[in-house]
């Protein structure tokens, strides 16, 4: 619900001086948003940091098979990833120049294509079973 009303004549800065429950409402979304990004960032990194913690604690009692394990299973990763980008070079990166440049409508992405399903479902039915 929208508590004041927008003068089309005037810049966004001078509504914002003039109405004193517009700018009062922008600055408490603001701090709201703020304390919400600030709980979840600092949620974030107690997860890393008690992550360093187990790391530490399973890499001590690491084997020869395991690491080698470990290495086989980030070649297979890394074969999937390339395959990816292969198959849609835009899924790589952040994302945010992607949808930018597909709102201003400077490239069209490739949508997901439904003849593909069934390697997905090949691939899940492999790993997961029937």
């Amino acid at each position: 619900m929208k508590l004041w009303k927008l003068n089309k004549r005037s810049s966004t800065l001078a509504d914002m001086s003039m109405n004193r429950i517009l700018l009062s409402e922008l600055i408490a979304k603001g701090a709201l948003v703020g304390i919400i990004a600030g709980f979840f960032g600092a949620a974030y990194r107690y997860l890393i940091l008690e992550s360093e913690h187990i790391r530490w604690h399973l890499m001590g009692d690491i084997s020869l098979e395991w690491a080698i394990g470990w290495l086989i299973a980030m070649v297979v990763f890394a074969c999937i990833v390339d395959r990816l980008l292969t198959w849609a070079p835009l899924s790589g990166g952040s994302g945010i120049p992607q949808i930018e440049g597909e709102m201003l409508g400077l490239f069209d992405m490739k949508p997901y294509f439904k003849d593909d399903r069934w390697r997905i479902d090949r691939l899940c039915r492999i790993f997961c079973g029937p």
